[in-house]
């Protein structure tokens, strides 16, 4: 049995070596609630752990359809918040806030605007309520409206706070209500626009101002309703400096002529035969990007060498490659046209990873030739080659659009085959797991 001394000394100890550990390596995630007594005691029984958060996420209730406000009266929304955003202002570690279903007040916006660490702001379905309270300059340079409606009020209060630091915007949804906004609104850095749903487009001239945008991502979904006129998106309208484009095919033929784009992803789950990427390819050498095309992620029909000898036709610049095989043979043999070595030095392949059942009734269901024979040819045809990464994908997660998901959070890290240039002559492999699916990557 430990003495008070010893006691005393031992929980100083545990203490230095929390701060020692969570300093260097703080916690990714911190999620609260706001709703119960006990989240607010835990709080305080556990509010160094607000130090070492990178990323913390704030709900004032679990039930999803309580909306609260931040300085609402007798309220334990309010005590929460404020005790979460007083300990967050001398934290150096934290870099995103997510606020979820909140009317934010002024003074608390101010706390939040304080935060000197803070990087990353989402109002999932949140607003900052206008006020005459003054606010200090802030750091925040990535704001996200998340999912779901927006008013115009609040939003246009948020932008213009924001308007001196603001390198990336994600409309999210309400792309409808804010881009009427962005004609009378000015950003000194803004350089990424995020729409999560091509669905509306129509007030997309309004961009003309803003013409230090450099990257516009767009969602996967282009409604049928609407045809997009030829002039649309033609310079020198608006961007006209955009370098990375992300977006659907038919969104991208309108976009890419005329602008300096070096990198393009298909956003679009859909395959395209050999007429159809010709025409496709044509349009992306209509970039008068110096160099041309540096990365491109496509979806195809056809064989993976014959897309890069198609590739080293019209984008001979092409350094990074992600495409994903719309078929049940991503790897079959191919022949490879003499003299034609490809300057790519990084290739991404994504099929669809077939199930056990799949493979106890049709042989076909899976390539013959596996991926390390695959690798071996185009470390042969690919000089400059130094990475390939296999992933093989859920079908599940395929007709959600998800296999594009920006943030890969829908393909599991028990998927793939990796293999990097160590040396002139020498390669490293790193496969991982098998999967619930029978994942043919660790046998071969």
């Amino acid at each position: 049995m430990l003495g008070p001394l010893e006691r005393k000394a031992l929980s100083c100890t545990c203490r230095t070596f929390f701060t020692l550990v969570n300093g260097r390596y703080p916690f990714r995630v911190l999620k609260l609630y706001g709703d119960k007594l006990q989240d607010l005691l835990k709080l305080h029984n556990h509010s160094r752990m607000l130090k070492f958060a990178r990323e913390l996420h704030w709900l004032p209730s679990r039930d999803a359809l309580v909306r609260a406000r931040s300085d609402g009266k007798f309220s334990l929304a309010r005590l929460s918040i404020r005790y979460v955003l007083l300990n967050l202002a001398p934290s150096s570690a934290i870099r995103a806030l997510y606020l979820y279903r909140g009317d934010i007040s002024p003074h608390h916006q101010r706390l939040i605007l304080s935060i000197p660490s803070l990087r990353h702001l989402t109002l999932q379905q949140s607003a900052f309520i206008p006020g005459d309270v003054s606010m200090p300059h802030t750091w925040i340079e990535s704001l996200s409206f998340g999912t779901g409606t927006v008013s115009p009020e609040p939003a246009t209060h948020i932008l213009q706070l924001l308007a001196n630091s603001l390198k990336t915007l994600d409309v999210g949804d309400a792309s409808e209500v804010l881009y009427p906004l962005m004609n009378t609104l000015r950003f000194a850095v803004l350089k990424c626009l995020r729409q999560r749903s091509t669905a509306y487009l129509h007030h997309f001239n309004t961009l003309s101002p803003h013409t230090s945008i450099t990257e516009l991502y767009l969602g996967y979904f282009v409604p049928q309703r609407w045809v997009i006129p030829v002039g649309y998106f033609q310079p020198p309208q608006f961007l006209p400096h955009l370098q990375h484009l992300s977006s659907p095919w038919r969104v991208a033929v309108r976009i890419i002529p005329g602008r300096p784009i070096k990198v393009f992803r298909d956003t679009e789950l859909m395959g395209c035969d050999e007429t159809m990427l010709s025409e496709r390819l044509c349009l992306l050498a209509e970039s008068t990007a110096e160099q041309g095309m540096e990365e491109i992620r496509i979806c195809h029909n056809i064989g993976v060498l014959r897309l890069l000898y198609a590739l080293n036709t019209h984008v001979p610049h092409l350094k990074r490659l992600e495409i994903f095989v719309w078929d049940h043979h991503p790897l079959q043999f191919e022949a490879w046209e003499p003299g034609s070595n490809s300057s790519i030095t990084e290739i991404e392949i994504r099929f669809f990873r077939p199930t056990r059942e799949s493979l106890s009734y049709d042989e076909s269901a899976y390539p013959e030739q596996p991926c390390r024979t695959l690798f071996t040819r185009l470390a042969e045809v690919c000089p400059q080659l130094e990475q390939v990464l296999f992933v093989a994908v859920n079908r599940s997660t395929v007709y959600g659009g998800g296999v594009f998901d920006e943030d890969e959070q829908d393909v599991p890290p028990d998927c793939k085959l990796k293999l990097c240039k160590t040396s002139k002559m020498t390669w490293e492999e790193h496969a991982w797991g098998t999967g619930d699916g029978g994942n043919i990557l660790v046998i071969l």
